[in-house]
């Protein structure tokens, strides 16, 4: 089974193109290493309609909560 990096994203109010690109690097340089990258938490607006507009939850694993993306994960 592969190594789990969690992101926590409950809170978050705000998420720019600078952020997102982050996210995808993040688990592009987790993938490298062996691991596989989930986020998790209730997205808002305007941070869901960033993921949309962006199309980045098509690369990235997101997940509703942190039970959710661990159970993903097994």
């Amino acid at each position: 089974m592969a190594r789990l990096v969690l992101v926590d994203l409950t809170g978050l109010t705000f998420l720019s193109s600078v952020g997102i690109f982050s996210l995808v690097r993040a688990q592009r340089r987790a993938a490298e290493r062996g691991a596989v990258l989930h986020a998790f938490g209730p997205l808002r607006r305007p941070v869901d309609r960033a993921f949309e507009l962006t199309g980045a939850q098509e690369f990235l694993h997101l997940y509703p909560d942190r039970d959710h993306a661990i159970t993903a994960a097994a």
